[in-house]
């Protein structure tokens, strides 16, 4: 994309709706790499995304000095997290889940103090040739946001912004958020996820 061009993420619903758990620098770079996809074009597991330490400083107001470290660190953790997404395919309907990994690989180049990422090949369907229900949003709406749940529940609103209103059963924001059990009470999830 042009670099006067404001960074947009689209995302499938249904990865919206999956249940995962991220840190806040897990999910600033797998929201900045998906911002760099084409959506409306194929999306080849070959495709590498580059994030150079200084962009991800700027995006997201981290100390420039520990840039790289942070990017790298943050790209090996998110090489180990997965993603678990319902009901995955509307031809398959005895396919009740999916378990992907968000990446599947990562090179470094510390010399130019950058990293590329591969997304894994269950991922592409859900971020590319995007037809039926996707969302989008620019990627500078949650830059500031220093919540993990503050920027999840932003996407599930988001998907609902044409009709300015959507209820959500608490059962399933805690699955879908993979909450442990201090979040049983219902202060703890006003005060700690829906009031940030």
């Amino acid at each position: 994309k042009m670099s006067n061009q404001k960074l947009m993420v689209c995302k499938s619903n249904k990865v919206i709706e999956a249940g995962y758990k991220l840190n806040l620098n897990e999910q600033r770079l797998i929201l900045l790499c998906i911002s760099k996809v084409n959506s409306t074009k194929p999306l080849l597991a070959s495709e590498r995304f580059e994030v150079t330490a200084k962009e991800f400083a700027e995006k997201f107001k981290i100390n420039e000095d520990k840039a790289y470290q942070t990017l790298k660190e943050t790209a090996e953790q998110l090489f180990e997290r997965y993603v678990i997404i319902d009901n995955p395919d509307p031809d398959m309907p005895t396919l009740k889940q999916t378990k992907t990994r968000w990446i599947s690989s990562i090179d470094y180049i510390p010399d130019m103090g950058k990293v590329s990422v591969y997304f894994a090949q269950r991922m592409l369907p859900y971020l590319s040739q995007l037809k039926g229900s996707f969302t989008f949003y620019i990627l500078e709406n949650i830059s500031d946001m220093n919540s993990i749940y503050a920027i999840r529940l932003y996407e599930l609103l988001m998907q609902w912004k044409t009709t300015g209103k959507r209820e959500i059963e608490i059962d399933w924001l805690k699955k879908q958020f993979e909450l442990d059990a201090s979040y049983e009470r219902m202060d703890n999830l006003k005060r700690r996820i829906i009031e940030p």
